[in-house]
């Protein structure tokens, strides 16, 4: 970023001595509030995504500086933004599953994550929870990409059949989160799980 502002700000000479202005190189920081994309928070890029693909947008047809400065923005947000994790920490305030068939006192549970803009569906394996336990799982923020729409979040719990009961699943958290992704807690109607929602930077 340093040699591409230098080179910018440089003005060379033909053998006439002529002043002679360089063709200036796009860079992600055309605005002089910028700031390096590694070093934003996640809802931060996500905000400045849609506003420059905004702008994108409303330039006119037809290569231009601004047009090239803000395509290099939004790759180099974007490339940011794939490096990023969406972390959910699921906490066990009371065991859900309390029928006849609920010993150990225990719940088997599991979470989806679906949403963005993406086809993509995060799926994590089964895992027993008692009250009190706690478990952080992580997402690729990649695989939701472009992060235009919610991200639906739904925590799913498995009932064991009772004496003349069958088995059954039941979603406890069915919760949409929006734009702009600011961290985040929800939890089931009952309170048996509180769910929050973050990013790792």
């Amino acid at each position: 970023m340093g040699a591409a502002n230098t080179w910018n700000a440089a003005t060379m000479h033909d053998k006439d001595g002529t002043a002679v202005n360089t063709v200036d190189l796009p860079t992600p920081m055309q605005h002089s509030d910028s700031i390096a994309a590694v070093n934003m928070t996640t809802p931060a890029i996500l905000d400045r995504l849609r506003v420059a693909r905004r702008e994108l947008a409303g330039f006119p047809p037809g290569p231009s500086p601004e047009r090239a400065n803000t395509q290099f923005e939004i790759r180099a947000l974007e490339t940011e933004l794939a490096k990023r994790k969406i972390f959910v920490t699921l906490t066990c305030n009371s065991i859900s599953d309390t029928g006849g068939a609920a010993s150990p006192p225990e719940d088997e549970v599991w979470l989806s994550l679906l949403g963005g803009g993406s086809m993509a569906i995060g799926l994590t394996g089964t895992r027993t929870f008692r009250k009190g336990d706690s478990h952080r799982y992580e997402f690729d923020v990649g695989d939701f990409m472009p992060m235009s729409a919610p991200l639906r979040v739904q925590l799913n719990e498995h009932d064991r059949a009772g004496r003349g009961g069958r088995e059954r699943d039941d979603m406890l958290v069915d919760y949409a989160w929006t734009s702009p992704f600011t961290p985040t807690v929800t939890a089931d109607p009952d309170r048996h799980y509180r769910v929050d929602l973050d990013f790792d930077k």
